[in-house]
């Protein structure tokens, strides 16, 4: 049943929109959850500074959600980290002024019980505190609409000092319990040295071990922070932890698994272990001949079976630098991946390449169900899956802006989903390259900021962590309605809301592009979300009828699908016609990309000149343009005139 609560209106507690590349804005609106179980719901709330001295804790009220099952609060503190905004691609992106500022980033655990979070330890503050409220459903809860609040509690009284009304919808479905996208990042050695210099500086990976307490340290860190992106439904991994190899002459390689063995099996034993950890590469393995690379590979994908964990465990390669392979480097990672697979039939390829560079390189297809091969990105040449007997699988790496909000990140789960991707993966380390007082790229995906920056002697999650969870969450919802016969809807939602930019044969890609990839609109994201749930079966609001769910997917639809023209180019040139009119004339040639996000293609397009300001002609009829294909982007161009005689 619904719970009723009064609500006490004040600026002293304000809900809060993170999804602004930079602000915090602050609302008086109610709080607006909804949800399915064994899913993870958030919100922001700001405290003024004024009430902080006379406030004890924040309270959410627990809900009846059905027998002996209950929400389970958490709460952080929001701490912004500087950020260098002056980059040529944000200032694009989001139109703002390019300078050094701080954003909100980092999250900062605070004591937090049966909906009760303790303030008692933020004193002497000048600034408003921003506090970010995790709630996770239980699996199984019933579904229907939930009043609750969140109230700032006197610390005298322990009566409400201000409140916000909460309105939590749950609906008649769970989410699955071990997720079907797996979110990968790497923990890079050299950033684990820059931050903890004491416990990894004079470290050699290949030695680490748990027998040796001298070790004790780092392992203890590599731990928190293993079990900190778990905690998320995510994976850390560390690449540069390896066996140890001696490579006699002529023979094959000895590997001492020994020190590896007793590090990493916590970490992957066992039905909780981590779903995902690449089979480790010895340093200077690529210095030697292909047999002998494919023959450690042999070896090392046996150790990795006969401990349970080679299902989890691709063979990574990687290209020589960090620019996508070109035809030639793509020839060589295909070859050696095809030894690979032919020489131990267990074990699976996780290539940088996409379906197109596989089906021209050497790679037999009867063994392509072995393969991870890269789903295409937001900008990226039209191309057809493998087709195939043996499909390979797929693997995306995440979505990067450079304004980093929100919704570029959770983007990625629906990019993920239209290209039957099973794996996100960062390119790069997920810990933060720089220390929290130096300006840091806004579009570096970090995961982690080490504690002690931050009076803790833990490392802290960030806000992207949590908007990449919220992506695989968003992926769950996809996977479902595609599970239960309503996949073209998800896909056609999907493309809407991502806006993919399919190149066409010879389109060259330019980083503008990436502007036209996206949604922005919280409000289109949250009627995504509802009409996804409305269209799972034992979903509430499926007993809806159909036709009226058509319809407001219908209307959703048609808003996200109109075209977009963005202003690329002018060129100017003297009028040299001497029959025109009198006066100075210039020429400009104008052209603008127009892009059609829609699955038909935009036919019966015109491009026309309306409200001209003085001095400026042009022909006053629309002319007639090339369609545009489905997701495609097609350069138009116009010309009008301008007299300078006009100009005053």
């Amino acid at each position: 049943q619904p719970v009723p609560r009064s609500t006490i209106k004040s600026p002293l507690l304000q809900s809060v929109d993170l999804s602004d590349p930079t602000d915090a804005i602050t609302t008086n609106q109610p709080i607006t959850l909804s949800g399915a179980g064994n899913e993870y719901l958030d919100f922001v709330v700001q405290i003024d500074p004024g009430a902080i001295s006379s406030s004890g804790s924040l309270r959410i009220p627990l809900v009846q959600i059905g027998a002996g099952r209950s929400i389970t609060t958490s709460a952080f503190r929001i701490l912004s980290v500087p950020a260098d905004l002056n980059r040529a691609d944000f200032i694009r992106a989001t139109g703002r002024l390019a300078k050094n500022r701080q954003i909100p980033r980092v999250l900062l655990p605070l004591p937090a019980a049966d909906g009760s979070v303790d303030l008692r330890r933020m004193r002497n503050v000048d600034d408003p505190i921003l506090i970010w409220i995790e709630l996770h459903i239980p699996p199984g809860t019933a579904a229907g609409d939930y009043k609750t609040s969140c109230d700032l509690i006197d610390s005298g009284s322990s009566q409400p000092i201000a409140s916000l009304p909460i309105q939590l919808t749950i609906s008649d479905f769970s989410l699955p319990a071990s997720p079907t996208l797996q979110l990968v990042g790497r923990l890079d050695w050299h950033s684990l040295q820059r931050f903890y210099p004491g416990e990894f500086e004079h470290v050699t990976p290949r030695l680490l071990n748990r027998r040796d307490h001298g070790s004790d340290a780092p392992i203890h860190i590599l731990d928190q922070l293993i079990d900190l992106a778990r905690d998320n439904g995510a994976v850390a991994y560390v690449p540069e932890l390896q066996p140890t190899v001696k490579w006699p002459p002529g023979d094959s390689p000895n590997i001492d698994w020994s020190d590896f063995d007793s590090l990493v099996s916590p970490w992957l034993d066992g039905p909780d272990g981590l779903r995902y950890w690449a089979l480790p590469a010895p340093e200077f393995l690529d210095h030697f001949d292909l047999d002998s690379q494919t023959k450690y590979w042999q070896l090392a994908g046996d150790h990795f079976k006969s401990k349970g964990w080679l299902q989890r465990a691709p063979v990574a390669l990687s290209n020589e630098s960090d620019d996508p392979p070109n035809s030639a480097q793509a020839i060589v990672l295909s070859a050696l991946a095809n030894r690979i697979l032919a020489a131990n039939p267990t074990l699976r390829v996780q290539l940088p390449l996409d379906d197109q560079q596989i089906r021209s390189g050497p790679i037999d297809p009867k063994t392509s169900n072995r393969l991870l091969v890269l789903s295409p990105g937001p900008v990226s040449p039209m191309t057809q899956p493998l087709e195939n007997a043996n499909p390979a699988a797929h693997w995306l790496r995440p979505w990067r802006q450079e304004a980093n909000s929100e919704f570029d990140i959770r983007a990625s789960g629906w990019l993920a989903f239209l290209g039957n991707a099973s794996l996100i993966e960062s390119d790069a380390s997920v810990i933060a390259d720089v220390s929290p007082d130096q300006p840091a790229d806004p579009s570096d995906m970090i995961w982690f900021y080490p504690g002690q920056s931050f009076g803790s002697d833990e490392p802290l999650p960030t806000i992207q962590l949590k908007w990449l969870r919220k992506a695989q969450q968003d992926f769950e919802y996809l996977q479902l309605a595609r599970n239960l016969d309503q996949g073209d809807s998800a896909r056609r939602m999907a493309r809407s809301l991502v806006k993919p930019v399919q190149l066409q044969s010879g389109q060259q890609s330019d980083p503008t592009l990436n502007l036209l990839t996206g949604t922005p609109d919280r409000l289109a994201w949250d009627q995504a979300r509802k009409i996804l749930a409305d269209r799972i079966p034992g979903h509430v609001s499926s007993t809806v009828d159909p036709t009226a769910s058509d319809l407001s997917s219908v209307r959703w639809l048609e808003p996200q699908q109109r075209s977009i023209v963005v202003p690329r180019s002018v060129r100017w040139m003297w009028n040299q016609d001497s029959s025109n009119a009198v006066g100075n004339w210039l020429i400009a040639t104008v052209g603008v990309d127009a892009y059609n996000p829609s699955e038909d293609a935009s036919t019966n397009n015109q491009i026309q000149w309306t409200a001209l300001a003085a001095g400026w002609l042009a022909r006053p009829d629309a002319i007639d343009t090339a369609p545009v294909p489905s997701f495609g982007v097609a350069r138009l161009t116009t010309e009008a005139r301008f007299n300078l005689d006009q100009i005053s």
